[in-house]
């Protein structure tokens, strides 16, 4: 274990420490949820509204909005036409125990590469399976891992009534792999 440096990174520590299961349990939670990327067309918005209503349950403000909603992102010269980002939503979930404190955002992605051929894994890619202390499936490691760290860390806040003098968001957004 980290070595504390205050009180309050010691009660932190010793909450992630004993709670550990919950995260590994947030996380093999996403990675059962099928969010592949076909390029054209992905399967992230299951993950985003299960992620959606983890971080309602904590309290926190969440929005979930389609990038090509944004103003001007379809104008510009990088936009890639085609790839169903008009229905795919990405996440923001809003944690803020000050108001008007400045912002840093936890950002990962909730769409995965394809699985190939399903007979070459050892368990189904989406089992989430926890064997010998590992977490196995699709997105495990790349991002979903991100996510569920993003969102254990807020709750390991909130449950210890430890508030950081900033605000806190965790994006999740959409399209990566592609």
């Amino acid at each position: 274990m980290i070595a504390p440096k205050n009180e309050a990174e010691r009660i932190l520590l010793s909450y992630i420490d004993e709670h550990k299961d919950t995260l590994y349990q947030t996380l093999s939670s996403l990675v059962r949820i099928d969010t592949q990327n076909d390029r054209s067309h992905g399967n992230e918005n299951a993950g985003q509204e299960h992620l959606a209503a983890l971080c309602a349950d904590l309290g926190l403000s969440v929005e979930r909005f389609a990038p090509d909603s944004v103003a001007g992102l379809t104008a510009l010269p990088d936009y890639m036409e085609g790839r169903g980002t008009d229905v795919r939503e990405n996440l923001i979930a809003v944690y803020e125990p000050k108001v008007g404190a400045r912002r840093v955002m936890l950002a990962s992605h909730m769409d995965t590469v394809k699985v190939g051929d399903p007979s070459l894994w050892e368990d189904d890619p989406f089992s989430g399976a926890i064997k010998d202390g590992k977490l196995y499936g699709r997105g495990a490691g790349d991002d979903k891992f991100g996510l569920a760290v993003a969102y254990f860390l807020i709750k390991a806040m909130i449950d210890t009534g430890i508030h950081p003098a900033l605000t806190l968001s965790i994006g999740s957004y959409v399209d990566e792999e592609g």
